[in-house]
């Protein structure tokens, strides 16, 4: 009989160093899941970054390429002067006292300038 409870004890133990030999193991998978999983973000972090890192290097190449854009006109201007026969240069010029040489110099970009030197 105490063979027996000895034997039981041994048993025992045996079954709970297995358990937490077991726990063990499944907590170094875990941890190593985890380290796996954080470096594989840390790739496709790196991956993300040197992939937009070259196409601005791209962006920045193709704009240096490119020429100059010329003067706009504007927009407005567009619009006003087609629909109306008048431009932000027509309403400066119509201001009292209005200096139209320099006002057409200053604004040769304008439409109405350009017309005028022509």
């Amino acid at each position: 009989k105490e063979q027996d409870e000895k034997q039981l004890e041994i048993e025992r133990k045996k079954a709970e160093e297995e358990k937490e030999h077991r726990a063990q193991l499944k907590k170094e998978i875990r941890e190593l899941r985890e380290k796996e999983e954080n470096e594989r973000k840390q790739r496709e972090a790196e991956e993300r970054r040197k992939r937009e890192a070259e196409e601005l290097a791209k962006r920045h190449r193709e704009l240096a390429a490119a020429p100059p854009p010329l003067p706009a006109v504007r927009e407005e201007d567009d619009i006003l002067g087609m629909e109306f026969g008048e431009t932000e240069l027509h309403r400066q010029a119509a201001v009292k006292g209005a200096d139209l040489l320099t006002l057409l110099k200053e604004n040769y970009q304008l439409m109405a300038s350009r017309n005028a030197e022509g």
